[in-house]
């Protein structure tokens, strides 16, 4: 490596460095003047747009000042960055605190950590059956589903856990419903059905009950099956939802879609309109830490597009964005979700 490249990557790296730095100090002085309950609202925000350092530093501040929600997702953050010592005695000490509060999340992340020194983490079974039988109500059951999705604690479940699970869907829980049709496309429970045709129907009548409340992974479930029966205009008022709550994946797909057109009538090739739904996504998200290549193609085909624009094009493509982003949160709907529905009715 010559001497110029090397002083070069060490200016890079350092002005990195003081720039993580910089933010960090703006972050600190920003909670300073945040509510506890406002903290945990724009950390979880952060967090479903890939912002995670960020992201930890408003929900431990949630955490700390008494937030249950907070402390669990602090907690799953600190596990996510690795499974070190340090992360894993932190982790549990604030799931314990969530478990102290009566977060049934709590307890379940806390049965995971504890069973850690005889298994990986994230690989431990914990039993639930006592907790399942007395969970009082749908949202306490959906509480646990969502800590049990998460830690990928279970491989798999008792028949009685999948019973609750039916009746909770049958009350009209998105999440129940959502999550039942998962369980049965991927064979995880039989359901009783003897043709696989009865349990394909039923697969769809839940995804389809759960999308129509406007829960986004449903959405995205239901419109998978749509696609493959090429019923592109239900593909359209779903998609149209979703974008309407803000769901990242699915304004991405808009953007791609206007960038080349497709089989959907609604959305003919229009770069202006293309530009707009990609300044909106990167503007909003930052890289998925999961799929990192991902998020570098979708950015240089957006790249790409925008120097075939003229300018008065790129000027009407960055109104159109800005008045979409002055009226809508950005985020992806992942099962990180789950940690603000518990609690309440999915309308």
């Amino acid at each position: 490596m010559s001497l110029t490249k090397a002083l070069v990557l060490l200016a890079v790296a350092f002005s990195c460095f003081v720039s993580s730095v910089c933010r960090a100090n703006v972050v600190r002085n920003e909670l300073h003047h945040l509510a506890p309950q406002e903290a945990y609202e724009i950390g979880m925000q952060l967090r479903w747009q890939y912002k995670w350092y960020d992201a930890q530093q408003y929900l431990k501040f949630a955490a700390n000042h008494g937030i249950t929600n907070a402390m669990c997702m602090y907690s799953i953050m600190l596990l996510s960055d690795g499974a070190t010592s340090t992360n894993s005695t932190k982790a549990y000490r604030y799931a314990k605190k969530a478990a102290h509060k009566g977060s049934e999340c709590g307890v379940v992340l806390l049965a995971n950590l504890s069973s850690q020194d005889h298994n990986p983490l994230g690989a431990s079974k914990v039993s639930l059956s006592e907790d399942e039988d007395s969970l009082s109500n749908d949202s306490d059951f959906i509480s646990v589903l969502f800590a049990v999705n998460t830690t990928d604690t279970f491989t798999e479940h008792s028949d009685e856990y999948y019973e609750r699970l039916k009746m909770v869907s049958g009350n009209g829980n998105a999440i129940a419903q959502y999550a039942l049709a998962t369980a049965y496309q991927l064979n995880q429970f039989s359901g009783g059905f003897i043709l696989s045709s009865s349990r394909n129907k039923e697969i769809r009548r839940l995804y389809k009950a759960s999308a129509d409340q406007g829960y986004i992974p449903a959405i995205n479930a239901y419109v998978g099956l749509l696609l493959d029966d090429e019923n592109y205009e239900e593909v359209s008022q779903y998609v149209q939802v979703a974008v309407r709550q803000g769901s990242a994946n699915e304004i991405l797909a808009l953007a791609d879609s206007y960038a080349i057109g497709g089989n959907l009538s609604q959305f003919k090739q229009n770069t202006i309109l293309a530009a707009s739904y990609y300044k909106v996504y990167f503007d909003s998200m930052a890289i998925d830490p999961f799929y990192p290549d991902f998020y570098n193609v979708e950015k240089a085909s957006y790249e790409s597009l925008v120097r075939t624009m003229s300018t008065e094009q790129k000027i009407k493509s960055e109104d159109l964005a800005n008045q979409y982003l002055a009226a809508h949160k950005v985020r992806a709907f992942d099962d990180y979700w789950y940690l603000d529905q518990v609690k309440i009715a999915i309308q």
